[in-house]
C-alpha cells in the first residue's frame, strides 16, 4: 500500500518536473532564452501549485471521503481531454510591453489542467494514507521531490539529446495515462480501506488529534520560510548567469539543490542536521559579504562554488525549521497550502515586482539577509538593551566598513593595511555577531548598502535599468576616454568618448578582426542592404556607408533604449545610412520581410548565457537563406566560454547549400587591447563564387565541414549539452 501510494506520488512529481523544462523550450522560437523566462515558468508552475494544495485542502475538508475518491477520480480522467501539452498556434508576443501576462496566458492553455492534477495528487494521497494512523504522510513528501529531482536531471541528460519536442509531448502523454492508471488503484484502495461510505468526514482519526489548530502566526511563519527559498532559488540563478558566468543551464544547480533540501528535511531520518546547517550559514555568509565589497575579484568557478553552497544551506535552514515545526496529519494540506503560498509569493517577487522595483539583481542578497534572521536564536529571552544592540551594532559595522572603503580604495584596498581593514576586520565582527539572528541579519545588510554606497560613488554609472530580459548598465571610464555598456555580466560594445574616434568600431567588431574583414569584401558592392540580430549599442553601424540600408533586430527594448541615446552612444546617431531598429524576436520579425531583402545578415546574439537555440535550427537557417540575395553572406558572433557552435551551425547551413568558414580571433596584441579590441569567434556562410574562393585562400579561416550522420537542430530537436565545452 505504502509502496503504491510512493510511486503514484513520485511519478505524479517526475511528470511535473518533465514538463516545466518541456514547455519553457517550446517557448523559446517566441521569446528566448532569457532567464527571465524561465522565472515567469517557475512563477506559474508555482501558482498552479498554490492552486492545487488549496484544491486537495478544501477537498478535504468539505467533502466525505466517498466524494473525495469520486471528484478527484473523476479529475484525473477528465484532464487526459487536455493532453497532449502542446503550445496553441498562431500566438505572438506583444513587443512594445512586458511579455508576462502573455506568456502566463499561454502557459495556462497549454498545461493547466494536467499541471493542476499532478500537483494536488501527492498531499491529497498524504492525506488519504494518514488515515490509517501508521504511515507518516511527509515521508511521501520527500519522495515526491525525490521525483522532481531525478526528472529534473533525466530532462537534459536523457530526454532532450534524444527526442524531438513531439516525442517528448507524446512520451510524456503516455507516463500522464499511466499516472492515471495509478491514482485509480489508489483511489480503490481508499474506497476499500477504513470504513469508506460510512459517512466520516475527514479521512484522518480526529480522535487521535490532541494538537489544536495553528495559530495565526504559524501560519504567517511557515509562510514565509517557504518564500525565503523560492526568492533565493530564482534570485541566485539571476544573479549567477547575470553578474558571475553567463553558463547556459546553470538554472538546474540552484532548483536541483532546492529539491534536495525538501528531500533531506522531510526525510524520518536526516543526514544532515539541522544544528549543523545553522551553525555552517554565518560561516559561509561572511565570504559572501565580502565578495560583494570586493565587487567579484574572485574567480568566477570559487565564487559559483561559494553563492551555490551559501544558497543550499540557507534552504535547508529554512526548510529545516519548517520541518521543525511541521503540524500532525490533520493539518498537513493547511501546511502544504502554506508552503504552496510562500513559494508563490517568492517567486512572484523576483519574476514580477524586482524587476520593475530594482535596478540591479537586488533580491538575491535581500533574500539572503531575511533567510539569516529567520535561524533558530539560542535565547527567545532578552532584554531591551540587548534588541536596542541587535540594531545599533550593526548600524556602527556598516557605516565603519564604509568609511574604511572610501579610505583604502584603488591600489591601497591591495595593501596589507587595506586588506585588513576592508576585508578581514568587517568580516570578523560580522562573524561575531552570529550567535543574534537579528544582529547578523542586519549587519549583513549594513554591509552590502556600505559596498553598494562606496560602488555607486566609484563606478561612475551613468545609466542602470533593468527589463524582462536582463539589467543594463552603461559606465563611463574617464581615465582612458571609454564609455562601455554592460548587458547582464557581459561587456556588449564600448565606444570612444573622443570625437576623433567615436565612429571606430570597438569589442569583438574592430576593423583588425574577422568583422571588420567580412565587412570590408562584401562592401565592394554598393548601396548595400545589411541586417544584423542584435543591437548592443550598434558599433556595427560604425561600417555603414551613405547610401546604404541598415535594418538592426532587438527583442530587449531597454537596449534599444540605450543605443538610440546619443547622451551614451553614438554610432546610430552618426550613421549615414539609412537606419532602421526593429523591436521584437529576430525570427518573427523576419519572416515579416520580403524575400532575397538582405546582401548581408549578421547574427550577433550568441554570447551571453540565454543562448536562443531557435536562431540556430534548421527552420532558422531556412529563413535565413530566403531573406539573403542570391549572392548574400551570412555571419554569425559565435564567441562564448561555454558552447561551440560552428559545428551545428555548418550541420544545418550544408542543407541549404551554404558553405561555412570559421575564424578564431584570439590573441590580442597590447596595442590591440590599448585601441579597445576584444577577442573574438566568428563564423562565415556563403553559396560559393568570389567570397568562397576568398575565404578558402585565407589561412586564418578554417573550412568547417557538416558532420555525416549528426541530426541537425530543428525547432523540435537541439541538445545543448553535446555542445557544452565543460572544460570552460
Amino acid at each position: 500500500m505504502v509502496t503504491l501510494f510512493a510511486m503514484t506520488v513520485f511519478t505524479s512529481a517526475a511528470l511535473l518536473f518533465i514538463v516545466e523544462p518541456m514547455i519553457a523550450k517550446m517557448m523559446l522560437p517566441l521569446l528566448g532564452g532569457s532567464p527571465a523566462v524561465w522565472n515567469t515558468c517557475m512563477v506559474f508552475y508555482q501558482l498552479v501549485l498554490l492552486a492545487a494544495y488549496v484544491y486537495a485542502h478544501m477537498l478535504s475538508r468539505i467533502f466525505t471521503k466517498r466524494r473525495q475518491v469520486i471528484i478527484h477520480t473523476a479529475l484525473v480522467g477528465l484532464s487526459i481531454a487536455a493532453l497532449p501539452v502542446i503550445l496553441p498556434s498562431g500566438m505572438t508576443p506583444p513587443a512594445d510591453r512586458s511579455p508576462i501576462p502573455w506568456l502566463l496566458l499561454v502557459l495556462a492553455r497549454t498545461a493547466a489542467v494536467p499541471l493542476f492534477v499532478v500537483s494536488s495528487t501527492s498531499p491529497l494521497l498524504q492525506r488519504w494514507i494518514a488515515s490509517g494512523g501508521r504511515t507518516n504522510p511527509y515521508a511521501l513528501y520527500a519522495a515526491s521531490n525525490a521525483g522532481s529531482m531525478l526528472a529534473l536531471v533525466a530532462y537534459p541528460a536523457l530526454l532532450e539529446p534524444f527526442l524531438t519536442l513531439h516525442q517528448q509531448s507524446a512520451t510524456w502523454t503516455t507516463a500522464y495515462v499511466g499516472f492515471g492508471l495509478l491514482s485509480l488503484a489508489c483511489a480503490a484502495w481508499a474506497w476499500l480501506s477504513w470504513g469508506f461510505g460510512k459517512g466520516q468526514l475527514y479521512p484522518v482519526d480526529e480522535t487521535a488529534v490532541a494538537e489544536a489548530p495553528p495559530p495565526t502566526a504559524t501560519l504567517v511563519r511557515w509562510i514565509v520560510l517557504a518564500a525565503v527559498p523560492s526568492s533565493l532559488m530564482l534570485g541566485v540563478t539571476t544573479f549567477l548567469t547575470t553578474d558571475i558566468a553567463a553558463i547556459p543551464l546553470l538554472w538546474i544547480l540552484p532548483l536541483g539543490l532546492y529539491l534536495l533540501t525538501l528531500v533531506l528535511v522531510f526525510m524520518e531520518r536526516s543526514i544532515l542536521p539541522h544544528a549543523l546547517m545553522d551553525r555552517l550559514l554565518p560561516i559561509l555568509v561572511v565570504p559572501i559579504v565580502s565578495l560583494i565589497i570586493f565587487d567579484s575579484r574572485m574567480p568566477p568557478a570559487l565564487q559559483i562554488v561559494l553563492h551555490v553552497a551559501t544558497f543550499f544551506v540557507a534552504t535547508m535552514v529554512c526548510h529545516g525549521e519548517l520541518a521543525r515545526n511541521k503540524p500532525q496529519p490533520a493539518y498537513l494540506t493547511t501546511f502544504y497550502v502554506c508552503l504552496a503560498t510562500g513559494g508563490s509569493l517568492g517567486g512572484l517577487f523576483n519574476a514580477v515586482i524586482a524587476p520593475v522595483a530594482f535596478k540591479t539583481v537586488l533580491e538575491y542578497p535581500l533574500a539572503v539577509v531575511i533567510a539569516c534572521l529567520f535561524r533558530p536564536a539560542a535565547s527567545s529571552s532578552v532584554s531591551r538593551w540587548t534588541r536596542f544592540m541587535d540594531l545599533l551594532l550593526p548600524v556602527l559595522l556598516g557605516a565603519g566598513a564604509a568609511a574604511m572603503m572610501f579610505a583604502f580604495h584603488g591600489a591601497d584596498s591591495k595593501t596589507v593595511a587595506g586588506v585588513l581593514m576592508v576585508f578581514v576586520a568587517p568580516g570578523v565582527v560580522l562573524f561575531g555577531f552570529r550567535r543574534r539572528p537579528l544582529r547578523f541579519a542586519a549587519a549583513v545588510a549594513a554591509l552590502m548598502i556600505a559596498s553598494s554606497t562606496f560602488m555607486s560613488a566609484n563606478e561612475h554609472v551613468v545609466f542602470r535599468s533593468r527589463s524582462f530580459f536582463s539589467v543594463h548598465r552603461v559606465t563611463v571610464d574617464s581615465k582612458i576616454g571609454q564609455r562601455r555598456f554592460v548587458h547582464g555580466g557581459i561587456v556588449h560594445g564600448m565606444q570612444s568618448t573622443n570625437p576623433a574616434l567615436r565612429r571606430e568600431p570597438t569589442a569583438y567588431f574592430h576593423r583588425s578582426g574577422p568583422a571588420g574583414q567580412i565587412f570590408a569584401s562584401v562592401q565592394r558592392k554598393p548601396q548595400l542592404r545589411v541586417g544584423i540580430v542584435g543591437l548592443g549599442i550598434g558599433t556595427l553601424a560604425a561600417y555603414s556607408r551613405a547610401g546604404e540600408d541598415w535594418t538592426f533586430f532587438e527583442i530587449d527594448p531597454g537596449v534599444v533604449e540605450i543605443a538610440r541615446d546619443p547622451h551614451y552612444f553614438t554610432y546610430l546617431s552618426d550613421s549615414p545610412a539609412h537606419v532602421d531598429v526593429v523591436l521584437g524576436d529576430a525570427r518573427l520579425k523576419l519572416a515579416d520581410t520580403s524575400d532575397r531583402r538582405f546582401d548581408f545578415l549578421v547574427l550577433d546574439a550568441f554570447s551571453s548565457d540565454a543562448i536562443p537555440m531557435h536562431l540556430l535550427t534548421g527552420e532558422a537557417l531556412d529563413l535565413y537563406a530566403r531573406k539573403l540575395s542570391e549572392t548574400g553572406v551570412l555571419m554569425f558572433h559565435i564567441s562564448s566560454r561555454y558552447v561551440e557552435l560552428k559545428q551545428v551551425l555548418a550541420d544545418a547551413g550544408m542543407t541549404h547549400g551554404l558553405v561555412c568558414f570559421e575564424r578564431d580571433d584570439l590573441k590580442l596584441t597590447e596595442g590591440d587591447i590599448a585601441n579597445g579590441k576584444f577577442a573574438s569567434r566568428w563564423l562565415v556562410m556563403v553559396r560559393g563564387g568570389e567570397q568562397m574562393k576568398e575565404l578558402a585562400n585565407d589561412t586564418r579561416w578554417e573550412h568547417v565541414l557538416p558532420r555525416a550522420g549528426r541530426p541537425i537542430w530543428t525547432d523540435d530537436f537541439s541538445n545543448l549539452l553535446s555542445v557544452f565545452k565543460w572544460r570552460g
